[in-house]
């Protein structure tokens, strides 16, 4: 994700990159948690927020 910050950005761009691999039936996401600036920068706060969307995903996939 390109934002500099844990932000609304930030949110935004993980959710819809999480969101396209779940709607295209993939197996496994490799997702980098925490990631900020494409990878250049890690950050506690995004890692939660991160950790929460995948969470929010698993509980949309359950039957």
């Amino acid at each position: 994700n390109a934002s500099n910050a844990p932000d609304a950005q930030a949110v935004y761009e993980s959710m819809m990159s999480v969101w396209s691999a779940v709607m295209g039936h993939a197996n496994l996401i490799h997702h980098g948690l925490g990631w900020l600036e494409g990878g250049l920068t890690a950050s506690f706060e995004k890692f939660i927020i991160d950790a929460e969307i995948m969470q929010h995903m698993a509980e949309f996939l359950r039957p």
